[in-house]
């Protein structure tokens, strides 16, 4: 019988399989907004026919092409648990080793704490990311007309976005956790509407702080190039830059929504 401290078998069942049945439902909202910031519209698919950039218009073409965009959502899923396990067994490890670092004590500056959540954060997404960058990258381009993709040749055209992906897990931890603990005063007796609205509107500024870093990023995955000539394609969009950088905000809004509910949920199902 495995030790109930064994860091392999850490993270709870509920809470993945609630966090795989969000990327399920999240899935379509993926696509179309990896459509919006890598294909220029009007596409022309070759089915020969021609599909605008509206939701619309993106919807169409997804359900013309079939299950084929499913693909992604299913390694996505399987890719999941074997993630969280090796967060969960790096966790406490990482954390001690940046605790010692920035020397972390009772009268620690909130400053100094806040950049040894981040640094640990960054470490414990770039060793993920290491191991599974590859399903990653598969994950996305997947979902995208092969006419838009170019394939790896090399292995650093494989990790292309790697540094980006890094950057932007610190950003995103450091923004969320500033932004969260302004807010806890105004979690203590809140209901689960309360809690859901902070966590919701915390998620979603943090996203969209780090939305123009993951369009580079994307763009980098799927050309295979360097982040300047990821930039040069962003700044030739046809609709300006606001639609360049941050296409599909929006849907990554609602995307935020469900990923709220599932560790709002997750919380309750702990009590």
């Amino acid at each position: 019988m495995p030790e109930k401290n064994n860091p392999f078998l850490g993270f709870e069942v509920k809470k993945c399989l609630m966090v795989i049945l969000s990327k399920t439902i999240a899935h379509p909202l993926e696509l179309i907004a990896n459509r919006k910031k890598a294909v220029r519209y009007p596409f022309t698919a070759s089915n020969g026919k021609t599909y605008s950039g509206t939701i619309l218009g993106i919807s169409q073409q997804l359900a013309d092409e079939g299950f084929v965009n499913m693909r992604g959502l299913i390694v996505n899923c399987l890719a999941y648990i074997p993630a969280q396990a090796i967060n969960s067994a790096l966790k406490d490890p990482v954390k001690s080793f940046f605790k010692n670092v920035f020397i972390i004590e009772k009268d620690t500056s909130y400053f100094k704490r806040l950049l040894c959540n981040v640094f640990a954060g960054g470490m414990m997404g770039a060793l993920s990311l290491t191991v599974f960058y590859g399903l990653n990258r598969y994950v996305t381009v997947s979902g995208l007309p092969p006419e838009c993709v170019t394939e790896p040749s090399t292995i650093y055209d494989l990790y292309s976005g790697y540094g980006l992906s890094v950057l932007g897990v610190m950003l995103y931890r450091g923004a969320y956790f500033g932004m969260y603990d302004m807010m806890k005063p105004f979690l203590k007796g809140s209901g689960f509407w309360g809690k859901l609205t902070i966590g919701y509107s915390v998620t979603t500024l943090a996203g969209l702080i780090v939305y123009p870093i993951s369009t580079i990023q994307l763009m980098q995955v799927v050309r295979c190039c360097t982040a300047s000539k990821a930039i040069a394609i962003i700044h030739d969009h046809p609709d300006g830059l606001w639609e360049g950088y941050m296409g599909g905000w929006e849907l990554n809004v609602a995307r935020g929504l469900l990923g709220t509910m599932v560790l709002v949920a997750s919380d309750y199902l702990k009590a």
